[in-house]
């Protein structure tokens, strides 16, 4: 014990002393070894950061040119329309925009169409002589008939914000011009295709809603022009030129509560617009009925909806409406709501020209697509063709067609009770 304490405190050496500096001395080097190592970490550190700037500007063009195409094509796309028919490239039976355009021309031709006002009389002789001159050029046995209805009435509408804008709306010797095509005299079921030809003060109403008349005017001479063992019209077709939508919806309900071909209505397709050209888009359905969706995705060759524009309305935000309310509310019947919104900014002013209606912009609308019994040589448009008995529904209407088939009902009760009532 006691030479153990010797040594532990017992005075360093010489020696000792010149074999720890030996020590330190081999020690030495494995530092300074590792200075080397902290200056390259810190040089390939620096080389990285700058082959990782270049890297990411890279990306970041890469990133904003993947968006600026998507931006091109989607315009593109947005802007693309079918090569419009004339005389020289169709036959007779096929829509020709053509025609459409010269319509078009003359109604805005008569300044706004304002209820009331000469230029919405000068509107409605217009569209009666070219109704009265379609029949008189029909190459078919099909049934026209042309009704002038003039109604009173009233009604309660809840315009604004669910109940702050209710209001009573009267009308007094307001006038539709309905045409009913039927080809066979005993048919119990219509589907119903509505425009207006009013507009607002100052604006002459090209795209809001002369361009939907003018359509439905050609869709009427295609249908008197189509072979009769073409046509297979198992219901009626009812086309309405109403004359006061902007007066707050009131011939859209004197026709519905009050005109004698109402009832037979099963199915409707409203016409309207929030502009001036573009692609037309479904934005309202329904009221239920699902499979009006599912049949317009499937007929349509450009099928374009959304969602959003129903969920817009339906909160009552939008201080505006369209025909289709007063159908679903009052006549309770399902349909589809159809408008044009490009050129927004020319909606309701005096600026709602045909120039901005583009060409191809109404043969579109109305792309062919029948059903497999109707065929149509060079057809790219369909008008109202179908079947209707007890096991197929098929309502085609191309304006924007609809078609209701018995795959898209969910059985055979469901039909039955639809066709009923």
């Amino acid at each position: 014990m006691d030479d153990n304490l010797r040594r532990r405190y017992a005075p360093i050496s010489g020696s000792d002393v010149d074999s720890r500096n030996t020590l330190d001395h081999q020690e030495q080097p494995s530092n300074s070894a590792e200075q080397p190592d902290v200056v390259y970490n810190a040089t390939a550190n620096r080389q990285d950061r700058q082959t990782a700037r270049p890297r990411a500007a890279v990306a970041y063009i890469i990133i904003v040119a993947f968006y600026v195409l998507i931006v091109i094509f989607v315009h593109r796309r947005m802007n693309s329309y079918p090569t419009p028919k004339n005389k020289d490239n169709s036959c007779t039976f096929q829509f020709r925009e053509e025609n459409a355009r010269k319509h078009l021309d003359i109604l805005t031709g008569f300044g706004p169409r304002v209820v009331g006002s000469k230029a919405n009389e000068k509107a409605k002789h217009y569209i009666l002589d070219s109704v009265n001159s379609i029949i008189a050029e029909q190459i078919n046995n099909i049934s026209i008939d042309i009704d002038l209805q003039t109604a009173n009435g009233s009604f309660i509408l809840d315009f604004v914000n669910n109940g702050v804008g209710h209001f009573s709306s009267v009308y007094q010797n307001l006038e539709n011009i309905v045409v009913k095509v039927s080809q066979y005299q005993e048919a119990e079921s219509s589907v119903l295709v509505n425009c207006h030809y009013d507009t607002v003060v100052d604006s002459p109403g090209a795209g809001d809603d002369a361009a939907s008349c003018c359509v439905m005017l050609e869709i009427l001479r295609v249908l008197s022009q189509t072979h009769q063992t073409d046509l297979h019209l198992m219901h009626n077709v009812i086309f309405l030129f109403n004359s006061a939508e902007e007066n707050i919806l009131q011939t859209s309900h004197a026709f519905i509560t009050q005109h004698k071909w109402a009832p037979s209505i099963k199915a409707f397709v409203n016409l309207d617009s929030a502009g001036a050209g573009g692609w037309e888009l479904v934005f309202q359905t329904g009221p239920e009925h699902p499979w009006l969706v599912k049949a317009y995705i499937e007929a349509a060759p450009y099928p374009h909806a959304t969602v959003v524009g129903q969920e817009i309305f339906q909160t009552g935000l939008i201080p505006s409406d369209t025909d289709f309310r007063i159908f679903r509310d009052y006549g309770a019947i399902p349909g589809l709501d159809i408008a044009h919104i490009k050129n927004g900014y020319v909606y309701h002013t005096k600026n709602d020209l045909p120039r901005y209606i583009p060409a191809g912009c109404m043969q579109r609308g109305v792309a062919v697509d029948v059903s497999d019994t109707v065929q149509w040589c060079g057809i790219d448009y369909v008008v109202a063709i179908g079947l209707f008995n007890s096991t197929e529904l098929w309502l085609i209407i191309q304006t924007h067609h609809l078609i209701a088939g018995d795959s898209y009902l969910n059985d055979r009760a469901e039909q039955k009770s639809f066709l009923e009532n």
